[in-house]
Parts: structure tokens; sequence; C-alpha cells
């Protein structure tokens, strides 16, 4: 797997197959890191056993994969006509895991699944970016300008304009730089401090809704 870190020729994807599906789990999470790395859509499939690792560091090697697998199928997975259900379990999706893992877990799944499109995901960032803990607010906000979701620019301006952690405000100003290019953004100093920083944004986000 070392050796082949820099390929995405049709061998170098067989060997990061047959890692997806080695018996030991260091392996494994070369896989993953293989795939989130290539955005391989052909790789999603063997994701998904990953997804019900008892080993969290594989697990959670494959959530992160999967957000960047391209590939839609990773968000249920696929459906089981044999009704065999320990098979069924091994091709769940994403979504599955809602609900049942831990919340920081949770949070990497609904990034993955936001990733991907998922309107779920999208709309429980969301409702994350008003959690009372500030860890989370500003995990979900980085989660947020990765996405450079032009539709989230509002909803990042209107929770900045509020939020009382210095650390989390700044994570929304580097978010909006990450989602507005550059030559559209408001002029402002580097001198600035947050507050006045979020105030030229909120004067700029009303003078575009009023063009």
């Amino acid at each position: 797997m070392l050796t082949i870190t820099q390929d995405t020729s049709v061998e170098a994807r067989v060997v990061a197959q047959n890692a997806l599906m080695h018996t030991w789990a260091d392996v494994r999470v070369l896989g993953c890191q293989y795939a989130q790395k290539h955005r391989l859509p052909q790789l999603a499939p063997f994701l998904l056993p990953l997804l019900q690792e008892s080993s969290t560091t594989v697990q959670q090697a494959a959530i992160l994969a999967c957000g960047y697998s391209q590939n839609p199928v990773v968000i249920d997975g696929f459906s089981d006509a044999s009704n065999d259900s320990s098979n069924s379990y091994q091709r769940s999706g994403l979504r599955s895991l809602l609900g049942i893992v831990n919340r920081q877990t949770e949070l990497q799944v609904i990034a993955s699944m936001a990733r991907l499109g998922d309107e779920q995901g999208r709309a429980e960032l969301h409702k994350l970016s008003y959690s009372t803990d500030a860890k989370t607010r500003y995990d979900v906000i980085v989660i947020m300008g990765e996405l450079k979701d032009q539709n989230m620019v509002g909803h990042l301006i209107r929770i900045g304009w509020t939020e009382r952690e210095p650390y989390v405000r700044v994570a929304v100003l580097n978010a909006l730089k990450q989602i507005v290019p550059g030559s559209q953004q408001p002029k402002m100093n580097v001198t600035d401090t947050a507050e006045k920083k979020m105030q030229v944004w909120s004067d700029w986000f009303d003078n575009q809704q009023t063009d």
C-alpha cells in the first residue's frame, strides 16, 4: 500500500481493493486512506462493510473515505433481496449509523453525507451549528467551509453575528472566505476586529440580497 500511494492505475486500485478486505486492521486503514486520497467511486462498495467495524480506527477511516468517494451508494448502501440480515448489515450505508455511534463519530457520518450532497446530512449540519457545545459548533463550521456551498453563506453570517466564542467566530470568517470567491468578497482591513469583520460581511450580504 505504501508503494502505490501516488498510483491510480487499475493495478494499484486492485491492490487497494484487496487492502480494504484484508484481515489486518492497519492494512484496511491504509486502504481507506488510499480511497479517500484518490476519490475513486469504484472502491466505494468495498468501504461499506468497514462502516460496521468493531475497530473504531477502521470505522472512522471508512466513514471519512466514504465522504470523498464521489459515489452516493455509500449513503444508503445496497438493498438486499436475499433477506440475509447479516449480509444486509454488511451492505448498509452511512445513514444506518445515525443515532447508533457516539456523538463525535456521528458528526463524521453527517459530514460525509453532506459532502455527498445528501439533504439530511446538510440539514443535520445546520441543526448542529446551534449546538450549546462550542467545540461542536466549531467543527460544524469548519465542515461547512470545506463544502464551499454558496447556499450556506447567509446561515454562516447569521450564526457568526450572534456567536460569542472568539475562536468559533474566527472559524465562521474563515469559512466565508473559503466559500465566497476572492473577487466577490467584501473589502475589509486586516486590522479589523472579528466583530467588525462580521458586520462587514453582514452588510455585504444584505446588499447582495437587494441587488
